[in-house]
């Protein structure tokens, strides 16, 4: 007879055996689930190369040294258009205009017109001093004089050739017609000046003191007279004004048809204030002198 303890122990048996299997079988999937949960993601992490260090330093150099460049080479074009010595200078400027003295075409920036102004008027004053220096000697004073006073003259006329020769091109490089909506009046409005003082003059010679005791409509005629006149000479000076305005101040960036923009930068539009501020200083300094000088010599002359 077999006992009961070998009996229940045999009916134990089976169901050990059975949780064993099912502890082992979780265990295996447990397994797999960590084992593709790890092939996850070690598939999303990148596999780690043999990156030497120096190397990645050169690398990381070299691509700083890239980005240097790239951000001062526009700096560096834009100091060489404008800021390169003699090649642009103030003195290239200057002869550039006498070279140009019959060329009324093309443009010429605010930057040379007021280098050539500014480096011209030192120009002027030397000769001129010197013509008068020459002109004041005693010895052979007549002809002296008559050469120093030819030399002036042709001079004077080449400086108005230069100088209207610049102007053209300055309104040129502020998108204007020079002769249409600038000279052309003002050359008609200066002939009317000139005829209208002959007039005036041949009209003051011939009538004189009568002017005082003509009739009504002589002094009506007389009174138009003189408001055309002054109507003619406002007209001048704002056309005047325009011109010198346009020429001194206007300026286009970009090209036109009258040619390409030169010395559009911010360091040639500062070097032209500069230029412009210098200028009117000077003149504005010669000008006090000069008053000085006069008032002077004036109370000399009264003792």
């Amino acid at each position: 007879m077999v006992s009961k303890t070998s009996a229940g122990a045999a009916k134990k048996t089976p169901a050990s055996a059975k949780a064993k299997k099912t502890v082992a079988k979780k265990a295996t999937k447990s397994v797999a689930a960590k084992s593709t949960a790890k092939s996850k993601i070690n598939a999303q992490i990148p596999v780690k190369e043999d990156i030497n260090p120096l190397e990645k330093v050169m690398e990381i150099k070299a691509h700083n040294e890239e980005k240097k460049v790239s951000k001062t080479a526009p700096k560096a074009a834009e100091t060489k258009a404008c800021c390169c010595g003699c090649a642009d200078g103030i003195c290239s400027v200057w002869a550039r205009a006498y070279k140009n003295i019959f060329n009324f075409k093309g443009r010429a920036s605010r930057y040379e017109f007021w280098g050539f102004s500014l480096m011209n008027l030192f120009f002027m004053l030397f000769v001129i001093g010197g013509l008068v220096f020459l002109s004041a000697d005693t010895e052979s004073a007549f002809s002296i004089s008559t050469i120093s006073a030819v030399a002036l003259l042709v001079f004077l006329l080449v400086e108005f050739f230069v100088y209207l020769a610049l102007a053209v091109r300055r309104l040129h490089d502020g998108g204007y017609t020079a002769w249409r909506g600038f000279f052309r009046p003002f050359v008609w409005n200066i002939v009317l000046c000139i005829l209208f003082s002959i007039g005036s003059a041949y009209i003051v010679e011939k009538m004189g003191n009568q002017l005082l005791d003509a009739d009504g409509l002589t002094q009506i005629w007389l009174s138009l007279f003189v408001f055309v006149f002054v109507v003619i000479l406002l007209v001048c000076m704002y056309y005047g004004a325009k011109i010198f305005i346009v020429t001194s101040f206007y300026e286009e960036d970009k090209d036109n048809e009258y040619g390409e923009a030169r010395y559009a930068t911010a360091c040639c539009k500062a070097k032209a204030l500069r230029y412009t501020a210098l200028y009117y200083i000077i003149i504005t300094c010669m000008n006090f002198i000069t008053q000085q000088i006069n008032s002077y010599l004036h109370l000399v002359n009264q003792f």
